[in-house]
């Protein structure tokens, strides 16, 4: 029997204190989901700040500090560690072993695209959560899967999980741009007919996809049992299968891009998805400049793996 090394020095990469505090902020600072649809959709335009001077995400070291503790945590850190904290509060370190990092990891952190459409990935993660614990009501027991490693990892971006007087399942796919986010979503022919191109990768082409032609839906339902595993459920793939129906799901198109672009109007073209309304939720993560805040988050990210020579 081959014995598995053994690693005896560790390296905190994030503290209890910078998690819980990150966490904290994120809660306090990010405004709740609406209740109600706007007839297209439910618009969740995510805005950041108190009551009083609610704004986009700014590259303010306070902020991008905080998006970087976050980034670091759910990249490095455990699942379960992760649901520990932001359904019990009980927050953790994240700690790896002594030496360099996962080289796939330490690529996307150096590249300033690829890491700022991982960030997205990570913010899309960490709002869902923060949505959930704001309406715990809604949500007695909850989980998301991680974000992928690499953004160009095939599959969903996320899938959320609810249980209570009756399980639900959010499917979660996320894009980021610099600049006008409109093409990630759909095509005209789709917006003014509901047919998707022939082209893969638009957005709400691919929920469309998904809801009418099962597309991707494997990947789907094993993202689906880890979840039912974490949360200790029991679940057979008959009632994974009918979670995932059409009739069940609902779906989270995530846009991370300029302020500027916000609108209800982008995400033309859902109703030819599923007919509910409310199952069609839009979350908009705008930034004052979105490639700065990205940019001022890789830098600190690195910056903090750097000293404690882990890059």
């Amino acid at each position: 029997m081959t014995q598995l090394p053994l690693f005896t020095t560790e390296v905190t990469v994030v503290s209890t204190q910078e998690a819980s505090s990150a966490w904290t902020w994120l809660l306090e600072s990010m405004s709740p989901r609406p209740r109600q649809d706007c007839g297209l959709c439910v618009y969740d335009l995510k805005l950041w700040g108190d009551k009083s001077a609610n704004r986009p995400l700014e590259h303010a070291l306070s902020t991008t500090n905080v998006l970087g503790t976050l980034y670091l945590v759910s990249e490095l850190g455990d699942q379960d560690m992760i649901l520990d904290m932001v359904s019990e509060g009980n927050a953790h370190a994240v700690i790896v072993p002594e030496g360099s990092l996962d080289e796939d990891v330490v690529k996307v952190i150096k590249s300033r695209a690829r890491f700022r459409t991982a960030l997205s990935e990570h913010l899309a993660f960490w709002t869902r959560l923060g949505t959930a614990t704001q309406s715990s009501q809604d949500h007695p027991r909850f989980a998301c899967s991680l974000p992928n490693v690499q953004p160009e990892d095939k599959g969903p971006d996320g899938l959320f999980l609810s249980t209570g007087a009756v399980s639900s399942v959010e499917i979660q796919s996320v894009k980021n741009s610099i600049g006008n986010p409109q093409s990630l979503l759909s095509t005209r022919q789709f917006r003014t007919r509901g047919t998707p191109s022939t082209n893969k990768g638009k957005l709400l082409e691919d929920f469309h996809r998904f809801a009418h032609q099962n597309f991707g839906f494997i990947r789907l339902e094993r993202l689906l049992f880890g979840l039912c595993k974490l949360l200790d459920l029991h679940s057979t793939k008959k009632i994974r299968m009918a979670l995932l129906s059409d009739t069940e799901c609902s779906y989270n198109a995530v846009i991370v891009a300029d302020h500027q672009y916000a609108e209800a109007e982008l995400f033309q073209g859902y109703q030819y998805i599923t007919s509910d309304a409310r199952r069609r939720i839009a979350t908009y993560v705008g930034s004052t400049k979105w490639a700065q805040v990205a940019e001022q988050t890789r830098q600190y990210v690195f910056r903090n793996l750097e000293q404690l020579g882990l890059v």
